[in-house]
């Protein structure tokens, strides 16, 4: 007996869920912006201080010139970020394969962040 179209299974998609590198975009995105959040933070302490009436009445020193080993580590973490970015995008466009399926545009803001702390660094360097 021959199978109407009718008489067919129902076709579903092969893939039944996100493989695991689907799975660990959202934590190579999650610490990408950790990562780089401590990288913001090394390059705000590592300016100079500010010296107030406080420092002078007391005679108090005050850092009057950028800490740079504090500048070296926000620059690699950066990059680190920036490269968690890239590792994701590439992970990300590769997996693009439904209709439903979405680039993610965190991954891109990740990216751009990065090249600001970039030249950031780079002007004060």
């Amino acid at each position: 007996m021959a199978q109407t179209p009718t008489d067919r299974q129902p076709h579903h998609p092969q893939r039944r869920g996100p493989d695991l590198l689907l799975r660990l975009l959202p934590w190579i995105c999650g610490c990408g912006w950790l990562i780089l959040i401590l990288a913001v933070y090394l390059g705000a302490s590592a300016k100079p201080q500010l010296e107030t009436v406080i420092e002078r009445w007391h005679g108090k020193e005050v850092r009057t010139v950028w800490n740079m080993a504090e500048l070296h580590w926000m620059f690699r973490l950066a990059v680190v970020s920036f490269c968690l970015s890239l590792t994701g995008m590439g992970i990300n466009s590769r997996r693009l394969k439904r209709k439903d399926d979405e680039f993610r545009v965190n991954l891109i803001l990740l990216a751009l962040a990065a090249v600001l702390t970039f030249v950031w660094y780079f002007s004060v360097v």
